[in-house]
């Protein structure tokens, strides 16, 4: 789950190159969809199944380019204490959509989620004009992974997880090549071939091989030890864009960081669900 936590300093690193947020998506999600390309023979049996794990990787794929277009103008903790209000959209979906019966620690933990964002939205930021656009980006990230929880926990059954991880990731990469055609031009290839290192080690270190542990480890390690397993990529992202990156630590971002993983803990009692990120 750290991997998943180092997509702030990737981001920046391939920012640094004059990359986009688009061709981001496309490398992340493209490199570990052609590895899982051999488990896609199962949409023979399960279309359904298949095509609800795609729609909602195309989903989870806008929440990830929204991520990215915030990193590029907002301070990394911003963007993922924002990100890590998705339990707080699963519960109001699920229980909306889908009836999902909620108890107090849900409430208690949608409390402090929203305390939390309203603190890392709060005084000591200077947030204006154009900036606010890019909150409204990077506010389709915990949309985005709310959709793919929702799919995976309550619609995707039968499919087993290499083949919906494969259908989601599959997903993923449409809407990154979809943004890269529309926005970018289709600008598929770096200038610098430094930067293929940098974009290929985010499709591996922040999704390929968290993916496969996710896989591997959730069903043997359980619900409760996988979601606070889960919370090492709260941290990880936090302190990469304060101790790596050299962010400033504001009060309100500190505070804002301690209700919120307090929120995800607390969620671990009774949990709607689990993302892959």
């Amino acid at each position: 789950m750290v991997g998943y936590g180092f997509n702030p300093l990737f981001t920046r690193w391939i920012y640094a190159y004059g990359l986009s947020p688009e061709i981001i998506v496309v490398y992340r999600y493209g490199i570990p969809a052609i590895v899982m390309l051999p488990f896609a023979g199962s949409v023979r049996i399960h279309f359904r199944e298949s095509l609800l794990s795609f729609a909602g990787g195309m989903s989870m794929g806008f929440g990830a380019l929204g991520y990215f277009k915030a990193l590029a103008v907002l301070p990394v903790s911003i963007c993922v204490l924002i990100f890590f209000t998705y339990p707080l959209f699963t519960m109001i979906f699920g229980r909306i959509l889908f009836g999902i019966q909620l108890h107090g620690v849900h409430f208690g933990s949608a409390l402090l989620i929203l305390c939390g964002c309203a603190l890392a939205l709060g005084p000591s930021r200077e947030i204006s004009g154009d900036l606010w656009i890019a909150v409204a980006w990077c506010f389709l990230a915990p949309l985005g992974v709310t959709t793919i929880i929702l799919i995976f926990s309550l619609r995707v059954k039968n499919l087993n997880l290499l083949s919906s991880t494969a259908f989601m990731l599959f997903g993923n990469t449409l809407t990154g090549i979809i943004a890269l055609v529309w926005l970018e031009g289709g600008i598929w290839v770096p200038e610098d071939p430094q930067a293929y290192w940098l974009l290929i080690g985010a499709g591996i270190i922040t999704a390929f091989i968290p993916h496969l542990l996710f896989i591997w480890a959730s069903p043997v390690a359980g619900p409760a030890k996988t979601a606070i397993c889960g919370s090492a990529e709260f941290l990880t992202s936090i302190f990469s864009g304060w101790f790596l990156l050299n962010e400033s630590i504001q009060w309100n971002e500190s505070a804002a960081t301690i209700l919120i993983f307090s929120a995800l803990l607390i969620s671990v009692r009774k949990q709607i669900g689990k993302h892959p990120s």
